[in-house]
């Protein structure tokens, strides 16, 4: 758990149940962070805050637009994405 490692990963590794392995992490650990939870954002706040302003500004007028920048800027996205 010191390395990052998830209760699940750590469950697993060692044999010992989940539930078994959140006490522990509870009685000796308390002060180690929790994980993020959810799913990793694709963009940053400030990477939507420069396709905002270029759309405000009239840099990108369409999705395409947009999504054609951030391929050149190597964001990996799907064009559905930008639309969204």
């Amino acid at each position: 758990l010191q390395a990052r490692g998830s209760i699940n990963n750590v469950s697993l590794a060692t044999g010992v149940g989940k539930a078994t392995v959140s006490r522990l992490k509870k009685s000796f650990l308390s002060t180690l962070p929790n994980q993020a939870s959810g799913r990793p954002r694709i963009l940053s706040a400030t990477a939507l805050r420069r396709i905002n302003r270029n759309v405000l500004t009239g840099d990108c007028k369409t999705g395409k637009a947009v999504y054609k920048q951030l391929q050149q800027e190597g964001v990996q996205i799907s064009y559905r994405t930008t639309l969204n």
